[in-house]
């Protein structure tokens, strides 16, 4: 059985990345190759990227200004500051190791 290369299959990756960018949320940094494995059966590459993602700084929780312990009515008075959050995440990705294709991804489970 002929066996395309790891390069091949981390490119495949990258192109399926690519193609599905609008659905994976468009705002991907960092990308990372993080693992790769050959399955042991040698029928699939397992790939692993991780990418930081970030987080609309109107759905994180306001951050702490109440470092001098002022009342709880005066903290509700004072701004409250918003942070840019960014999240690591990693997929993992099943090439099939013959054809190339982009089989699955799946959430790596930390």
């Amino acid at each position: 059985m002929s066996q395309i290369d790891l390069r091949t299959a981390i490119n495949n990756v990258r192109n399926y990345i690519s193609e599905f960018n609008d659905i994976l949320g468009n705002n991907l940094d960092n990308v990372l190759i993080e693992e790769t494995e050959l399955s042991e059966d040698k029928k699939f590459w397992l790939i692993t990227i991780g990418f930081d993602r970030k987080i609309d700084p109107n759905t994180v929780v306001k951050t702490d200004t109440n470092n001098l312990l002022f009342s709880e009515e005066m903290t509700n008075l004072l701004p409250q500051r918003k942070t840019l959050t960014v999240e690591r995440v990693y997929k993992t990705f099943k090439v099939d190791s013959a054809t190339g294709e982009v089989i699955s991804m799946k959430m790596y489970k930390l």
